[in-house]
């Protein structure tokens, strides 16, 4: 079993729909190098793993803390299951590594909202993974986002868009979000590099102030949609200020606008490329996503 256990974790081998509760999707509460309710490779530490996941309090993205993930090398690794003894660093939701990954979900959010920054190695990419699934005889995933990470000037905003391949199908009970270093020693390739190191923070999933409870989210319209001139955004939860992102399918801000008055406004289609975009809305501390496809 414990060979297995290290990689056979990044695969969701542990998922389950029990009751868990979370409330540090900002990375604030760390309990000395494990982040709560996260989990790391760190657990490893007594069997001679290196540590690769820090707490970062010098520049953190957002508040006083943030999560800093390297690859490093692990003589012996391959005998855990890793593809070879150079390993990225881990850091999955609803830990610890050696418990269950994942928390409860019960409704498929168009997108999840994070911030990162970077400085990987040329030829490696690290990675940010979404998983919603449910559970009957087996545990299935149905939907999934990803965003490649490399290197960047600083911390970024990034939406990723969840695609649900059973078209609204399934419901799930669980959602999972990896974020590694080094994506080949989950995917296969390209091959780890000794060194590469990303830092996420302030991780925000619609429909919850935090997983495992409903959150009374943003109620807003978009018309027309499609469209091949401009968008209204018009917010029906109130009349209050509102920010209003727009995010290519790659998860890149394309338009930002703060403090809009009144509840409504318009996007000007003017210099967009055709395609889907995601808008965000942000009002009274409530946010959500929808799509919008321009023609």
């Amino acid at each position: 079993m414990m060979k297995k256990l290290l990689f056979t974790f990044v695969a969701g081998a542990f998922l389950v729909s029990g009751s868990i509760a979370q409330s540090n999707l900002n990375l604030e509460t760390w309990t000395g190098n494990e982040c709560n309710e996260w989990g790391t490779l760190n657990s490893f530490m007594f069997l001679g793993a290196p540590q690769t996941t820090f707490q970062e309090q010098t520049i953190p993205g957002e508040g006083l803390s943030s999560a800093k993930i390297t690859t490093a090398y692990w003589q012996g690794a391959t005998g855990f299951g890793a593809p070879s003894d150079t390993t990225s660093g881990f850091f999955t939701l609803g830990g610890p590594v050696t418990g269950p990954v994942g928390l409860p979900c019960t409704t498929t959010p168009d997108s999840i909202s994070f911030m990162y920054k970077a400085d990987v190695a040329p030829g490696d990419t690290g990675m940010v993974l979404v998983y919603l699934s449910y559970s009957d005889t087996a545990q299935n995933i149905f939907a999934q986002g990803f965003f490649p990470i490399v290197d960047s000037s600083g911390w970024q905003n990034v939406t990723i868009p969840i695609m649900d391949f059973s078209g609204g199908m399934a419901t799930p009970d669980t959602i999972q979000i990896y974020c590694v270093s080094s994506m080949g020693s989950l995917t296969g390739s390209p091959l780890a590099i000794i060194g590469s190191t990303i830092w996420v923070d302030d991780f925000f999933v619609p429909y919850f102030s935090s997983v495992g409870e409903r959150d009374e989210d943003v109620k807003f319209s978009i018309y027309p949609n499609p469209s091949s001139d401009y968008f209204v955004v018009k917010n029906g939860s109130s009349k209050s200020n509102m920010d209003v992102q727009m995010i290519d399918i790659n998860g890149k801000f394309v338009r930002s606008y703060t403090d809009i008055p009144g509840g409504e406004m318009t996007i000007d289609g003017s210099g967009l490329a055709k395609g889907s975009y995601f808008i965000k809305v942000t009002s009274g501390g409530k946010q959500r996503v929808k799509q919008v496809v321009f023609e």
